[in-house]
């Protein structure tokens, strides 16, 4: 009996030593954890600090604090609820880039397994944009560009110069991304396609005569008008006084084929083009037919008349899309009906369902004289074309109405004195933003 009092006691006293052993482990664990986090947060995220507290976008700022996900991506931080970029980081630091969208306003860190953290405000200062719009033409022998700064200054560049080379250059269009130009020879008995880059270099001939599509005829006068290009199948379409909508690919790989003739030859003559991101028509004016149709960019289908003389159509020439309104502009040229001089832009449907609807008219003292190129800065909702300086006079002009107006105010912003020699152009529009990237609209 006395014996098993002393077990019993040797026994609780071995528990109490036990569990002292697990206290002071606990304790010791808990110590070291808080070593490792030294803001004693257990393992919850913290932002300490951030560095600079204010910036631009697309600069790059500190974060300090602990716990952060071990793997950067895990990381999800905010500048006011605008997603950033985290592009370095460790357990208790991050860099950041600043977001173009960002404003002003408190930053906040989401991590794996944790509620939202908010942190200190960051002010974002703001850079003002800088908008320039560049005109690239064309002159017969020569491709130029023109910037027009915000200020209405004019820089002139040449890109190419080939007057002893018996080319005549026309028509052009720009391929913005791959940085090079397209343009057509307009000689009657040779029509051909070139391409150049952006700085001149690298000219070279995509398709001439010894394409069968271009090859002469003593019955076609196959003259090239127009060229426009479909950027997201590489492919490029031309209008040619045969009567023809001409198809073919922009790096010149494959024969040219025929997309649409409809055998009247130069009864009609095709004229101006254009077509639209994710629709799947091509649209083109003809002059002498007063009419505007539109066919599948596949051939799947017949072209359909979307509006002629019976709509009021009088001598349509140059043709844009406005993509925001899926809505037709179309400029005409002077024409002289009952003694007045008839030059305007008139606008409508795509599928030629409603009314045609004026938008710009003139007269002989100064108005539209709509002749050579049509070009829409969808951005900010400018319309540009070259003209005459008055009916019947061979002085250019490079016109521009502003149409956010009830009434669109039209400028002449530039004449031959500024811009030498421009016949044919298409407009690039450039935004400067504050990131330092640089966005830009093609005009067609």
């Amino acid at each position: 009996m006395h014996n098993t009092i002393k077990l019993n006691i040797l026994l609780k006293e071995f528990s109490i030593i036990k569990i002292i052993i697990l206290i002071n482990l606990f304790i010791f664990l808990l110590a070291c954890s808080n070593d490792d986090d030294p803001t004693g947060n257990n393992g919850i995220p913290t932002i300490i600090i951030i560095e600079p507290n204010e910036g631009s976008p697309g600069e790059t700022i500190r974060v300090k604090g602990s716990n952060f996900a071990m793997y950067p991506p895990d990381n999800q931080f905010f500048f006011n609820g605008i997603p950033a970029e985290i592009y370095v980081g460790i357990p208790d630091e991050l860099l950041v880039k600043v977001p173009v969208e960002a404003s002003t306003g408190p930053v906040s860190l989401l991590v794996p397994g944790f509620d939202t953290l908010m942190g200190p405000v960051f002010t974002v200062r703001r850079i003002a944009s800088v908008t320039r719009t560049s005109v690239y033409y064309s002159g017969g022998f020569s491709i130029d560009r023109a910037t027009f700064d915000q200020s209405g200054n004019i820089s002139i560049e040449n890109i190419i110069s080939n007057d002893t080379s018996g080319l005549a250059l026309g028509a052009l269009e720009v391929d913005l991304i791959g940085q090079k130009i397209y343009i057509v020879d307009e000689k009657p008995a040779e029509p051909a396609v070139y391409r150049v880059n952006f700085d001149g270099s690298s000219f070279e001939v995509l398709y001439d005569t010894s394409d069968v599509v271009f090859a002469p005829s003593s019955s076609e006068i196959k003259q090239l008008r127009r060229i426009t290009l479909d950027l997201e199948e590489n492919q490029l379409y031309m209008t040619d006084r045969a009567g023809r909508i001409i198809r073919g690919n922009m790096d010149g790989n494959g024969p040219l084929e025929v997309l649409y003739d409809d055998g009247a030859g130069n009864n009609t003559n095709p004229f101006g083009m254009s077509l639209a991101i994710g629709d799947e028509y091509i649209y083109w004016t003809e002059i002498v037919s007063q009419r505007i149709l539109r066919v599948p960019r596949d051939g799947s289908s017949s072209a359909v008349v979307l509006y002629d003389a019976s709509n009021g159509i009088l001598s349509p020439r140059e043709i844009v899309i406005n993509e925001q309104e899926n809505r037709l502009i179309i400029s005409e040229d002077p024409f002289l009906q009952n003694g007045e001089n008839i030059d305007r832009i008139v606008t409508g449907s795509l599928d030629g369902s409603s009314e045609l609807e004026v938008m710009l008219e003139g007269d002989q003292d100064i108005v539209v004289n709509p002749r050579f190129g049509l070009a829409l800065d969808v951005t900010n909702n400018l319309l540009y074309w070259a003209g005459q300086a008055f009916a019947g006079s061979n002085d250019r002009v490079l016109v521009r109405a502003d149409l956010s107006q009830v009434e669109p105010n039209v400028d002449i912003i530039a004449d031959q004195n500024d811009i030498p020699g421009f016949n044919h152009f298409t407009i690039v529009v450039t935004e400067q933003g504050a990131n330092g990237r640089l966005r830009a609209r093609i005009g067609r």
